[in-house]
């Protein structure tokens, strides 16, 4: 059996978990509101925030990690450049036509799909509860614009007047579309060169970002218009999505995940390197790279947790089409649960221990019927 066949499940199970992270981060949001969610004043404030369940310590504790939730993002984009990079490293000619035609279709088929979901949920939520009806100022060149989607991020109050999650989509095939030329420098200049000089451009470009055009990464609450512009294309995750295809060389000869990358140190080491780059959004400066040490240790927390979690086999399905649930699962909450929740009297807590299960649910449901759809 070649490399390149052998297929990692830890994948698919960090998949999961990773997508169900950012599921529960979303309720938080929706139900709590944003007041949990990062500024750059300093810990302790920060971590006041937190207090999403008053003087609930235990209940605080469980949730605070997926509070963070959007660090997970972090996961997706080491996990794509693992992938292709993987996909191509025992070809000595890549047919890059093929190549395209696979992945395009395995993005954008689903994003249509989703779209066009998208647009009839909110449709549907006018016309059941026209207390809440509202619609998208577009004209028919805005709508054009869903033609072109590795541009989407550069109008993100456009796109989310139908859902800002489409963010992700767009930077994931941007580096899509960069990762022939990535291939090309990673096998003339080796994997220390090439980790050493994304990680340089990286760095360099998040200083930009931060000090120059006063922008800040995502999670981080800023009051000034446009805060996120400069952090929501492919030169400030470069390093991560780099990092993915540096970890596929390093599989190259293996059979199985390293034990050094799946033990109590490793974990212990990723989770400081988590909160540490967590943390480092408390403070301006550590914009500059917040995003890439937490990258690397959600994803040994999350590795590890998934090797933990083997016997599993369930998040394995799940991981499979965890696309199609990030796509679509904000709108079930937005345009399908939250309207129903507005009915129900009840305290924000205990809205949100009840509808947990049945959002997880619902959302991985819909992800899985709509993966079907797309390979019909």
């Amino acid at each position: 059996m070649s490399e390149k066949k052998i297929h990692f499940a830890i994948f698919d199970r960090i998949r999961a978990l990773a997508i169900l992270t950012i599921v529960v981060y979303h309720l938080l949001q929706e139900i709590f509101g944003v007041g949990f969610l990062i500024k750059a004043d300093g810990l302790a404030n920060n971590l006041n925030r937190l207090k999403i369940f008053g003087d609930n310590f235990v209940l605080n504790l469980i949730v605070s990690p997926f509070a963070y939730g959007f660090v997970t993002v972090s996961v997706f984009i080491v996990l794509s450049g693992l992938g292709l990079r993987w996909s191509v490293i025992s070809q000595e000619k890549i047919n890059w036509l093929e190549f395209y035609k696979r992945r395009l279709s395995r993005l954008l088929i689903p994003f249509y799909i989703l779209l066009l979901i998208s647009v009839l949920l909110l449709a549907g939520r006018n016309f059941f509860f026209q207390n809440l009806s509202w619609w998208p100022n577009y004209s028919w060149l805005d709508w054009l614009k869903y033609l072109f989607p590795p541009f989407m991020v550069f109008d993100m109050e456009w796109m989310q007047q139908i859902e800002g999650a489409f963010w992700f989509m767009a930077l994931i095939l941007q580096l899509y579309l960069l990762f022939p030329f990535l291939n090309g420098v990673l096998e003339r200049l080796g994997v220390k060169k090439f980790l050493f000089g994304v990680l340089g451009v990286t760095l360099l470009y998040r200083f930009i970002a931060t000090y120059w055009f006063s922008t800040a990464p995502l999670g981080v609450v800023q009051p000034e218009a446009h805060s996120y512009y400069g952090f929501v294309f492919f030169l400030p995750r470069l390093f991560e999505f780099s990092l993915g295809m540096v970890l596929a060389e390093q599989l190259k000869y293996c059979k199985e995940i390293p034990g050094k990358w799946l033990s109590k140190s490793a974990f212990i080491i990723g989770l400081i390197a988590a909160i540490l780059g967590v943390g480092l959004n408390y403070w301006q400066v550590g914009w500059i790279f917040s995003d890439l040490i937490a990258a690397i240790g959600v994803f040994i927390v999350f590795m590890n947790f998934a090797d933990w979690l083997a016997k599993w086999s369930l998040l394995e399905r799940i991981g499979g089409f965890s696309y199609e649930i990030y796509l679509l699962h904000h709108q079930l909450l937005k345009f399908i649960l939250l309207p129903l929740i507005l009915l129900i009297r009840w305290p924000n807590y205990a809205i949100f221990l009840v509808i947990l299960p049945v959002y997880l649910a619902i959302s991985t449901f819909a992800g899985y019927l709509v993966s079907k759809i797309r390979k019909n």
